[in-house]
């Protein structure tokens, strides 16, 4: 009798939780199980222990935490770098790139008014100068998108369409640069090219 009791009391030992397995009060199974849910876990895996569960539940809790820290890590970036926050690091010579940046950007402004008064003057050179800027404007637009649209179908057949098109107006380059362009069809795109530049598209 001794030893069935003693046996008894093994199994029972065994088949109890230690004390390092054991899921605390303030985690109850209703909250373990709606926090799974609501993160898309399954509420129990096949075989798995309470404690086990309790253990994934805990790790899925962790992951959570560190997804939303790094997004608002990003967030907070996105915010500096759209308000323009200045780099109080940067001191004088922050300053004095700026300053350089401003410069250059009105030598080139002026260059690009001088180059208009020619272009008046020359209208071979206006046309070729407008649909060329509208082809590489279009072009840049194309490769800023993500990766992801790039690869789409739809975003295969928009770097399609551009390559084509530069194909297709190749000719109308050839004769605006050898001053070749007739007359009547000169005029008939110089007016185009006004009413585009007047934002007037459909009557161009």
């Amino acid at each position: 009798d001794i030893a069935k009791n003693q046996h008894k009391e093994d199994e029972t030992s065994s088949n109890s939780p230690s004390s390092e397995e054991v899921v605390p009060k303030q985690h109850t199974a209703e909250k373990i199980i709606s926090t799974l849910r609501s993160l898309g876990q399954p509420i129990k895996l096949f075989g798995e222990s309470t404690f086990a569960r309790y253990k994934r539940y805990l790790e899925a809790l962790d992951m959570l935490n560190k997804t939303n820290l790094v997004t608002s890590e990003m967030e907070e970036y996105k915010l500096g770098s759209g308000h323009g926050i200045r780099n109080t690091f940067l001191g004088k010579k922050g300053y004095k790139e700026e300053e350089q940046q401003e410069e250059e950007h009105d030598k080139q402004k002026e260059k690009e008014d001088e180059a208009a008064a020619d272009e008046e003057d020359d209208p071979h050179k206006r046309i070729h100068r407008f649909f060329k800027s509208l082809l590489r404007q279009w072009e840049e637009d194309l490769l800023s998108r993500p990766d992801h649209l790039k690869r789409t179908a739809s975003g295969k057949n928009e770097t399609k369409t551009l390559k084509q098109c530069r194909d297709y107006i190749r000719p109308l380059f050839k004769l605006c640069k050898t001053r070749r362009l007739e007359g009547a069809m000169m005029d008939h795109i110089l007016n185009i090219v006004k009413y585009c530049e007047m934002g007037e598209f459909v009557k161009a």
